[in-house]
């Protein structure tokens, strides 16, 4: 057998090689794309839920104290309540509930509270930094 026969031998060997790895390796870097995209979605469920966990939770805390009426409170822990379940049901991927396809309705007085508590803690931030300069 001669050398450049040889060597040509060797190139065919490592291209039938990378032809048939190939595909392997390009299903395990589209499958780790898509458990990394999972995980973010998951993660952002949880946290919407973990939000309105501390909205039932406050919402508990001024109906105790009297801040706000029976009626509105029963409603408004209602409506949380059914949200997070729906969370939850989207949480579980063993779920054959029909309602976890329901999607989570945005409240725009969530989205207005949220950025209240942003420019208040802004505005904080803001007074602790002008006090300590």
């Amino acid at each position: 057998m001669t050398i450049p026969g040889l060597v040509i031998g060797i190139v065919l060997f490592f291209v039938a090689l990378v032809g048939v790895i190939y595909p392997f390796v390009q299903e395990q870097r589209n499958s780790s794309r898509a458990t990394v995209e999972a995980q973010k979605k998951r993660d952002e469920l949880l946290t919407s839920y973990e939000r309105i966990l501390a909205t039932i939770r406050d919402l508990d805390e001024d109906h105790q104290t009297g801040k706000i009426d029976p009626d509105t409170y029963q409603r408004e822990r209602e409506y949380w309540t059914e949200q997070g379940i729906v969370l939850l049901q989207k949480l579980d991927p063993d779920s054959d509930d029909p309602v976890a396809d329901v999607p989570v309705v945005d409240d725009p007085m969530v989205s207005d509270a949220d950025a209240a508590l942003d420019d208040a803690i802004e505005k904080a931030i803001a007074n602790y930094r002008g006090v300590k300069a």
